[in-house]
């Protein structure tokens, strides 16, 4: 039976515990609405010229274009991204890059338009990444990047020198250049880089590249010198060249072609250079020569060249290759490597 004893026990603990629960309530409420507060949030570029002085994230907060005099963005710290936002950054056609970055890296610039500007569109050292970009009428290069970088999804067109330049270890990809002046190469990469699914229109060379690349899956008209240059031990594949003043495809060393279609050039659909290359499978319509070999230990198999103006292949010795049939003529079980044209005189 409970006893009376312990009732003024239990109201106080009864008290205590009512007091305990309203604390914490209060505590609750209070917490709940204590405002967030946004961390790493974005710093705005509201005017130009602008320094970005520490690592972080930037971003535009509205179209900005430079008076007379102006520069543009100068970034002095390396791990610096700048989101364009969509806008525009204009430049007044003055000695000054639009987006300066000198040798920081890790530079991220994205989602943007950058045009009219005396200097780079954007200059920028190693491992940058720049993506959904538009570069447009810039006096000095369009993209100026170093080793490790990453270019996607950018339209360049116009500009008073490379249009596209990386440094070694880049990719290139789904990009879309304009160089109908022929200042230069229109994307140049160097060494061990990739080249995919871009388009060029223009450029002298549209596409050149240093040692051990690899080109694919791209297009290329109206060169000024070739469509495609390639460095040594570098291979160029699924491409198409349509029309130029100069070859379609120029090998050095070791490279391999394969499964392009070459038209319309005024000298070589393919031009082999070097030594060792592979040639194979090629399709070369209404060149100046379809294709022509200057180096030596060299497989040519199974490429097809017609309607050449001059001649469809130059093959000498010692060179190996399949037998030349005349177009139309049957393969047997022992040419199953040839390539198709006019036969050798």
């Amino acid at each position: 039976m409970f006893s009376n004893k312990y009732v003024p026990a239990l109201a106080a603990a009864l008290a205590l515990a009512a007091a305990t629960v309203a604390l914490t309530s209060d505590r609750n409420d209070a917490t709940a609405a204590a405002p967030m507060l946004l961390s790493g949030a974005p710093t705005p570029i509201a005017s130009l010229p602008f320094t970005a002085g520490v690592p972080g994230a930037y971003c535009l907060t509205g179209n900005l274009y430079a008076a007379p005099g102006s520069g543009g963005i100068v970034v002095t710290a390396s791990s610096v991204t700048i989101d364009l936002g969509g806008f525009q950054l204009g430049g007044a056609n003055e000695d000054f890059a639009a987006i300066n970055a000198s040798d920081n890296s890790g530079l991220v610039v994205k989602n943007g338009t950058i045009f009219n500007w005396g200097g780079d569109g954007i200059r920028c050292g190693d491992a940058a990444t720049i993506t959904d970009v538009r570069v447009l009428d810039c006096d000095g290069h369009g993209i100026d990047a170093g080793d490790r970088s990453h270019v996607e999804r950018v339209d360049t067109r116009d500009n008073g020198s490379l249009e596209i330049l990386v440094g070694k270890h880049s990719l290139v990809r789904q990009c879309s250049v304009e160089d109908l002046n022929g200042r230069g190469t229109a994307v140049s990469v160097d060494d061990c880089s990739i080249v995919e699914n871009v388009r060029v229109l223009g450029g002298f060379p549209s596409v050149g590249t240093g040692d051990g690349c690899r080109v694919v899956n791209c297009c290329s008209s109206e060169s000024f010198f070739a469509g495609f240059a390639l460095g040594t031990n570098s291979s160029i594949e699924g491409c198409n060249v349509l029309g130029g003043g100069g070859d379609g495809i120029r090998l050095l060393d070791g490279c391999v072609a394969r499964d392009n279609v070459c038209s319309g050039l005024a000298t070589e659909g393919i031009s082999v250079n070097g030594d060792n290359c592979v040639v194979d499978g090629n399709v070369l319509n209404g060149n100046g020569t379809g294709l022509r070999v200057t180096g030596i230990h060299n497989l040519i198999v199974g490429n097809r060249a017609v309607d050449s103006t001059l001649v469809d292949f130059v093959i000498p010795f010692p060179n190996t290759y399949g037998p030349i049939l005349a177009d139309f003529a049957a393969i047997g079980s022992n040419t199953p490597h040839a390539n198709f044209g006019t036969p050798l005189l």
